[in-house]
């Protein structure tokens, strides 16, 4: 069963309770997970129809903000 559940993608939880709580929580990470990918894809769209003066300074920006937050790790 945990095999089953692994592959599917299915809460471990939810199959042995079958608890709609769960249900809900499996299905909004599923979709949490689904809109990360669609959200980088929809940002590559939207860079590429930039002006080449706008992507240089968008990347400029993505560069100063990947910095900050590599010094500011522990």
């Amino acid at each position: 069963m945990a095999d089953y559940c692994t592959h599917h993608r299915i809460s471990f939880d939810w199959m042995l309770t079958g608890c709609p709580v769960d249900l809900k929580k499996m299905v909004d990470e599923r979709r949490g997970r689904e809109a990360a990918v669609l959200s980088t894809a929809t940002l590559m769209a939207k860079y590429a129809q930039l002006t080449p003066e706008h992507q240089a300074i968008m990347t400029a920006e993505v560069h100063r903000s990947r910095r900050s937050a590599t010094n500011e790790a522990p």
